[in-house]
């Protein structure tokens, strides 16, 4: 207790800055430590989604049409049959377009650019050395039974080693894949526990905070304030005494001085001639009261407040603090001025980004969130838990169950409605339970006076989920 009082601020000011200023800092510690790390898991989804993938599909149809080429060969070389080569010409010029495509997409991987190379030099080799030469010759009938079996041997080799270079290429790119979806993950992973860190950091200095605001600021006001009960009862004869704050003390101090100004002119009868006289003046000490120490302790109590908004985790413990703060300031106001006291409401923006933090750790992955409107604006508590219910549903519906890399959210909220669109990839297995799923907020956006649409275009569904607002609830 000896430790906590050395270091307790003596001005009600300096106490509520260090209050607000400690927690900001916890707040945009939090932030930038968890945004920092769900930007980088991200970019190497990203990087993978835009890059690897489409390297490894590219990569699979260069190898399709290198057998297709190979197919187109055998049956031209059996049947002589030029409508036959079409399978090869195809398979070529795919090659071509495919090359093009890996190149591009694997350009930041020197071992990759070295393996397409590989690639392209074993597919010359076969095609210049085996395959061209095969279907020269056939055409200009010089083509013996001798000359193509020892020309199929050699190009059977010269295709296996093409084989083998295309697998080597393969498998580079599903392990950079497989490294790139590790990162993501461990990324995640470490902003899940940087936040978990810091929250439990915030809650940890948040009870130390109250424990010296309790300390340091209601115990001396309730002390005050019983004093000066026991005064405005009648009893002249008790001391107002006042600890604390330089604020709370000069409280303590005016109305001591009033109260000895009261109790020794009212010993004469002359004196409560001009008591009214010196009722202005307590009037007026009053006055200046209401103008310096009442209204920073409703700046406090709104300051507690605030903290509390921002910080769900500690809220239980402040909104202690602050109903014990808000009694005291009553009863101090009731004592000099009056009454007053601050409401205190929740938006939904602060309950979507809630429920979106807790859909990132189901699905282990990072949808992208587009708000629009004023999301600032206070919905009604039905029409609010339907909205978060119904977002929570879609988001698992056009996922397929969790097994989704790729999800968009968009919120349009506005004084006449709420509109919600989801969309994302669903499995062919999960697409079944996702249509009865999305039916069932469509049934429910119907209850509401809405609309609900669903768009199934290939292996992507897509929702457009919106009800009216009741004009008392659009301010």
């Amino acid at each position: 207790m000896a430790l906590i009082s050395r270091f307790r601020p003596r001005t009600l000011r300096w106490r509520v800055y260090s209050l607000v200023g400690i927690m900001l800092c916890l707040l945009v510690g939090t932030v930038v430590a968890t945004l920092t790390a769900r930007h980088h898991a991200s970019d190497i989804g990203g990087h993978v989604r835009d890059q690897l993938r489409p390297a490894q599909v590219a990569i699979a149809a260069m190898s399709k049409g290198y057998v297709d080429m190979e197919s187109g060969l055998r049956g031209y070389l059996l049947t002589r049959n030029e409508r036959l080569l079409g399978p090869y010409d195809q398979g070529r010029a795919s090659i071509e377009r495919t090359e093009r495509v890996i190149s591009d997409r694997l350009a930041d991987d020197p071992t990759s650019i070295g393996l397409l190379a590989d690639v392209d030099a074993a597919g010359n080799a076969w095609i210049s050395t085996s395959a061209r030469p095969l279907i020269d010759a056939a055409r200009a009938g010089t083509l013996t039974p001798q000359v193509q079996a020892n020309s199929t041997i050699a190009g059977n080799l010269l295709f296996d080693n093409l084989r083998e270079d295309l697998d080597a290429l393969q498998d580079r790119t599903d392990r950079l894949i497989a490294a790139g979806l590790q990162s993501s993950a461990n990324a995640q992973a470490a902003a899940n526990t940087i936040a978990i860190v810091c929250a439990g950091v915030a809650v940890l200095v948040g009870l130390i905070l109250i424990l010296l605001l309790h300390m340091s600021l209601v115990r001396p006001v309730n002390r005050l304030v019983a004093s000066v009960g026991r005064v405005s009862a009648g009893d002249l004869d008790q001391h107002v005494t006042a600890d604390g704050p330089t604020e709370v003390v000069a409280l303590g101090s005016a109305v001591e001085s009033m109260r000895r100004r009261i109790h020794a002119e009212s010993a004469t009868a002359a004196e409560q001639s001009e008591r009214a006289a010196r009722l202005e003046e307590a009037d007026r000490i009053a006055g200046d009261l209401e103008q310096t120490t009442i209204r920073d302790l409703f700046a406090l109590s709104l300051a507690v407040q605030s903290v509390a908004g921002r910080y769900p985790a500690a809220r239980a413990a402040l909104d202690g603090v602050i109903r014990d703060l808000d009694r005291s300031l009553a009863e101090l106001r009731t004592a000099v001025l009056g009454r007053m006291g601050p409401p205190t409401t929740r938006k939904l923006r602060t309950e979507v980004l809630d429920l979106l933090v807790l859909l990132e750790q189901d699905l282990a992955i990072t949808p992208e969130l587009r708000l629009a409107g004023d999301h600032d604006l206070t919905l009604p508590g039905p029409i609010a838990a339907e909205v978060l219910d119904v977002l929570h549903d879609a988001v698992f519906a056009t996922t397929g169950s969790g097994s989704a890399k790729e999800v968009a959210i968009s919120i349009a909220l506005s004084a006449r409605e709420v509109r919600l669109s989801v969309a994302g990839p669903v499995p062919a297995q999960a697409r079944n339970g996702a249509r009865e799923t999305l039916d069932e907020l469509a049934e429910r956006a119907r209850r509401h006076g809405g609309t609900a649409t669903v768009q199934d275009v290939a292996d992507r569904i897509a929702v457009d989920w919106r009800i009216p607002i009741e004009p008392e609830f659009s301010g």
